[in-house]
């Protein structure tokens, strides 16, 4: 078994070493992940830049909160990227964003378990 995305001793400190807690809200960013993630794309698509820099702010926060640290450091620079106007360099960025959310949501399971079995 590899690595957790989440840093999971970290995500135990933010969540007051309460695992019930932390599983709560790694549920919960699984099922909002998607739609958030769709949200975003759609302002790219559509040219929005600063309605997509309000998404990736509001993931960028989530992923920190959760000590999800690759994920966060990406929605941190998409963020910079878009605010900035860059929506060229954002859509390039878009594809590690996707992919490092891919990543965060399938260790969601195994990260969920180990919680529950501490």
């Amino acid at each position: 078994m590899g690595q957790s995305f989440f840093d999971k001793s970290e995500l135990m400190s933010r969540c007051l070493d309460d695992a019930d807690f932390a599983v709560e809200m790694l549920e919960i960013f699984a099922r909002q992940l998607p739609e958030q993630l769709q949200k975003l794309t759609s302002a790219m698509s559509a040219g929005q830049a600063q309605e997509a820099a309000k998404a990736a702010h509001a993931m960028k926060g989530t992923a920190g909160n959760l000590a999800a640290k690759r994920l966060h450091v990406a929605m941190a620079e998409l963020e910079k990227t878009l605010r900035q106007d860059d929506l060229a360099m954002a859509n390039q960025l878009l594809e590690v964003i996707l992919r490092e959310a891919k990543c965060a949501l399938d260790d969601v399971p195994a990260t969920v378990l180990s919680f529950k079995t501490v």
